[in-house]
């Protein structure tokens, strides 16, 4: 029988669990001065879904750089503000050079203007059809779906794999709405969809790579996501009042 363990709940246990010990990996039981030794090679490999939870836990942890590949040579990089939460990329938006922002449930916008002022838009305000700009400002929410990751496997010492499901992400803002609309235009697919993930010798998010059925605009969206940087310095700051101007009303309604 295929096994199936959905990570999102154990990442809530896990969570739960560091706060009341050293680490993630013992054996509950209280080591004295007459304990004895464990050897190195009696120690047992962690699961694949505890590698990939204690992943996805620490993502936002730490200063983050990545790339983007959406496959057709349109690699965009960003950047996350592990302090603030803030992310920012830097894209081509209407043949336009543009830099984003996203904080919270606001938007920023850079260099679709030429006074030099920021577009400010609200997360809540996008419908549907504007999603794809979403997942370019936002472009973590991938890593975030492992929460609802099922099946995982570990083939080799770094690579993992398994099914996510859309309809299973507990997330808030933008990834929410991303992970709904992703989810209803893949339709039966959205509770399995394959993912490849990969981590780096100390057990950190180095890459997810996924292909979400129809999401942009009808065809098939690939995403590659690359972590380049793990805990560099890394400063977003979120434009001033005076140097924005509401996004205009069909901007949350354009594809």
């Amino acid at each position: 029988m295929k096994r199936t363990i959905v990570i999102g709940p154990l990442i809530g246990v896990m969570l739960a669990s560091l706060s009341g010990c050293d680490g993630i990996w013992t054996d509950g039981g209280q080591a004295g001065n007459d304990a004895p030794a464990v050897s190195e090679s009696a120690t047992p490999s962690p699961k694949p879904e505890l590698v990939l939870a204690t992943a996805v836990i620490g993502l936002g942890k730490q200063n983050l750089k990545f790339t983007v590949d959406g496959g057709k040579g349109d690699v965009r990089s960003g950047s996350l503000d592990a302090a603030s939460g803030a992310v920012k990329v830097t894209a081509d938006v209407g043949g336009s050079p543009t830099e984003l922002i996203t904080y919270r449930d606001d938007i920023y916008i850079g260099g679709l203007r030429g006074d030099g002022k920021w577009f400010h838009a609200r997360v809540p305000n996008f419908k549907d059809s504007a999603i794809p700009f979403l997942a370019m400002a936002d472009p973590l929410f991938g890593a975030s779906f492992l929460g609802s990751a099922s099946d995982v496997q570990q083939s080799q010492p770094n690579t993992l794999s398994g099914t996510a499901d859309l309809t299973r992400v507990i997330a808030s803002g933008t990834t929410q709405l991303i992970a709904y609309a992703f989810g209803k235009a893949a339709g039966a697919e959205a509770t399995a969809l394959p993912f490849t993930a990969t981590v780096d010798d100390a057990g950190a998010l180095s890459a997810v790579n996924m292909v979400f059925p129809k999401a942009d605009r009808g065809k098939d969206l690939v995403y590659n996501l690359k972590i380049t940087e793990v805990g560099g310095a890394v400063t977003i700051t979120v434009p001033a009042e005076g140097d924005t101007v509401p996004a205009p009303a069909d901007f949350y309604t354009a594809p």
